[in-house]
């Protein structure tokens, strides 16, 4: 019995009933749903390795001196889709760090692999998978990857949010 067939008989209770159903293929070259406004649902699912389909691996931000190693998955929020919440997967090659700022909006960040810190203000904290971090609105902070493994986390921000504001950097994280 295959894998789908097993989760089929789990979830249906031995039922029988199918998860093999499809909708008409309404994606786009991402494999996102062309009208999300009109709350077409999309699964994405995970190709392993941190990649997810209908994502593609971008830069952090511009290029710049103030952060290094840092690569971005948008899961959620820039294909139209009508929530107040962007949803992004962050990777931090060893050495690397984000930029050291502050804005208005706040952040919530589950970390999923690897090790990392995370400063906040005039702290600075090792954090581990499955630890949740809030940043506060105005609280500057960075995340940095002191270890020889990848650092990826989750990160949510509002969809509407204010531009970060750099802040002097002695050392990072």
């Amino acid at each position: 019995m295959g894998e789908n067939e097993k989760l089929n008989k789990e979830l249906s209770g031995g039922a029988g009933v199918s998860c093999d159903w499809s909708p008409p293929d309404t994606t786009d070259r991402l494999g996102h749903a062309e009208d999300c406004a009109n709350k077409t649902s999309v699964v994405m699912r995970h190709r392993g390795n941190f990649e997810w389909d209908g994502t593609e691996t971008i830069s952090y931000k511009q290029p710049d001196t103030n952060w290094n190693n840092v690569l971005r998955r948008v899961l959620l929020g820039n294909q139209g889709e009508p929530a107040r919440f962007h949803v992004r997967y962050f990777e931090i090659a060893p050495g690397g760090f984000t930029t050291f700022e502050r804005h208005e909006h706040i952040h919530f960040v589950l970390v999923l692999r690897g090790s990392g810190c995370i400063k906040l203000g005039d702290t600075t904290d090792a954090v581990n998978p499955m630890d949740v971090i809030y940043v506060a609105p105005n609280m500057p902070h960075q995340l940095g990857n002191l270890s020889d493994a990848p650092f990826g986390f989750i990160c949510v921000v509002d969809a509407e949010r204010d531009r970060p504001v750099p802040m002097r950097v002695e050392n990072g994280p």
